[in-house]
């Protein structure tokens, strides 16, 4: 497994282009990379709910909420957010 199968874009993409790069950053509470089109508060969404919890994910914007997936949060909070759609 090379490097570049270890990030993967928002658009399914797993190799940089060079206009990728300016996305990047890292995570304010992981220290990992983080792509800015996909964090929540300079934080990926997994480790967002992880330090500030579920009411924290429901105060968020509908653009922040849209950004969490199965595996960032329990199912029990995933159709919370769907449900506030």
């Amino acid at each position: 497994m090379s490097h570049t199968d270890l990030y993967r874009m928002p658009d399914g993409r797993t190799k940089l282009k060079a206009h990728d790069v300016r996305h990047l950053h890292t995570c304010k509470i992981c220290g990992g990379m983080a792509d800015d089109r996909e964090v929540v508060s300079d934080a990926h969404p997994k480790c967002y709910y992880e330090e500030f919890g579920r009411q924290a994910v429901l105060s968020l914007g509908a653009e922040d909420r849209n950004k969490f997936a199965l595996g960032d949060i329990p199912v029990s909070l995933m159709k919370e957010l769907v449900g506030a759609e």
